[in-house]
């Protein structure tokens, strides 16, 4: 357990960079890899997903919520899938909800008001995946593990294409 505590520590107390350019939030154009308005330093995919949601967590505290939204659920993915691998150590769930509960709540709450824009981003993420390798979990050893991962956050967004007024509904009754 003092592992886990130290590794959370760890992962919000270390700066990852992200360049980030200008993001059009009103752009309902599915953007191809290099079109993306967000740019991940490359150091980042050898990195532990955790250190994603560190960085996900300081760029919506700069008021970047579009870029926060994006490097999380690249971060989830990722961080799914090195689940799925379980070659993730002891620990590791208990992380991964505590960060889904602190990074991704105020995340997710701010995407349900636009979701237009969540699946925009969403398509970006994929996107991006499909043409960046993960450097820390091997892709090609867990494929399957890969596929059944990446098909989870595409039944995500077709749930939120599906339930756009239901979404707002919610949202406006929780206010």
């Amino acid at each position: 357990m003092k592992k886990i505590i130290s590794f959370a520590l760890l992962s919000i107390a270390i700066g990852i960079t992200v360049i980030s350019s200008n993001v059009n939030s009103e752009s309902r154009v599915l953007a191809q890899a290099e079109n993306i308005n967000f740019t991940i330093n490359k150091n980042l995919r050898s990195k532990h997903p955790a250190y994603y949601y560190q960085q996900a967590q300081k760029l919506f505290a700069q008021g970047n919520k579009d870029q926060a939204a994006f490097v999380f659920y690249l971060g989830q993915l990722r961080y799914r899938f090195l689940l799925q691998t379980n070659q993730s150590e002891k620990g590791a769930l208990i992380l991964f909800n505590t960060l889904q509960e602190t990074v991704g709540r105020p995340i997710n709450k701010y995407l349900a008001t636009k979701p237009d824009n969540w699946i925009r981003i969403i398509d970006q993420v994929l996107v991006w995946e499909g043409q960046n390798p993960n450097s820390f979990t091997d892709e090609s050893k867990f494929r399957n593990q890969y596929i059944q991962t990446t098909q989870g956050l595409h039944k995500l967004r077709d749930y939120i294409e599906q339930n756009k007024q239901k979404i707002i509904k919610q949202v406006n009754q929780d206010k």
